[in-house]
Order: C-alpha cells, then structure tokens, then sequence
C-alpha cells in the first residue's frame, strides 16, 4: 500500500468517524463543550400576545397573555479515553506500516520536540520508531495523573504496550495525553 492509498484510506475513515459522531450527537440531544465539562443550555418556549377577532355575538377584542418557560438542561459529555487512543493506536500502526515521519512527529506532545530538539526527535522517528512492528496494548488505560512535563502540568494517561523490534519482542509502558481534544503520544528521543 503506498502513502496515498493509506492517506486516502485515513482520510475516508475520519470523515465517517466524524459523520458517526454527529449523528449521535444529534440523536442524544446533548450539547457537548469543547472540554468535557458540564454545559447548560437554554430553551425558550413563548407565545405572544395575539388579538382576537370582533365577533357580532360579543362585543370588542379579547387578548390572551404571553408566557415564557425557561428550561434550564445541563448535560455532560465525558471523552472515551481508553477509545480515542486504542483509535490513535491504529493509526500510529498505520503511519509507521507507510513510514509516515510527518504524521508520527505531528502526534508527538508538543513537550518532547521542546525538550529534545524538533531535528532529533524526527532523526529518532526514522531511525527507531519505523522499525516497530505489532505495535499494540496490552491492557487497559489508567490515568490521568497530572504531571509536570517541561514546566507544565499535563494529565497523563498510561497503558501497557508491547511491540516487536529488529525481531524480538518488547514490553514498555506507552504514555499519552490530549493537546486540543487529540491524542499525543510521550516519548524519550534518544
């Protein structure tokens, strides 16, 4: 499979992953926030003052009186950690199955290209991360645990990883956390 096919291939995936979404979201009735918090949306339902007409058997106008009702929903929309990055894992397989340097570098946290060095961290990429093969978890995802990563704190999320690398098998510990409602993945750049 060469890159475009794989990129295509991706492309029509996120557009029905983000066409599924919408219409749940429209189905459940819930106003989701940008940051998974609890958003309150209200609804007004009034009618209005009308005026009726003169009939010959009663005399002059009626009027009916306006009413507001004020419905007050909060909902809250919770983002499925453990989902979205079983999601990034197939997609990070894919990147590395189609060497796509430029993919694996962008869903990098932005903390690593800081403290390594941007050139490095994609010299590390070509030579190491391109050779992994069945990358995978191997459990469940805990977290997050906030942690201070090159000044900031950042809500990490781990999970349990195995891969193969030159042929032999690997055990580690995967570490992850969301930039702007995506998925980055930490590494060490050596």
């Amino acid at each position: 499979m060469n890159r475009r096919n794989l990129g295509l291939g991706l492309m029509g995936l996120g557009g029905l992953v983000t066409i599924l979404g919408i219409v749940l979201w429209l189905g459940s009735g819930d106003v989701p926030s940008s940051n998974g918090t609890s958003t309150t949306t209200s609804i007004s339902d009034a009618t209005t003052s009308t005026q009726a007409r003169p009939s010959t058997t009663q005399p002059g106008p009626t009027t009916s009186l306006a009413t507001t009702t004020t419905v007050e929903v909060t909902t809250t929309t919770t983002l499925d950690t453990s989902a979205a990055i079983e999601e990034f894992i197939v997609a990070f397989n894919a990147a590395i199955t189609g060497s796509d340097i430029d993919f694996l570098y962008d869903a990098l946290h932005p903390s690593v290209p800081s403290l390594f060095g941007g050139d490095f961290c994609r010299q590390f990429i070509e030579d190491q991360i391109l050779l992994l093969e069945d990358y995978r978890l191997t459990g469940g995802v805990e977290g997050p645990e906030i942690q201070n990563i090159d000044g900031a704190d950042v809500e990490l999320y781990r999970a349990p990883a195995a891969f193969t690398f030159q042929g032999e098998q690997f055990e580690a510990e995967a570490g992850f956390a969301f930039v702007d409602g995506m998925v980055r993945w930490l590494t060490t750049c050596e």
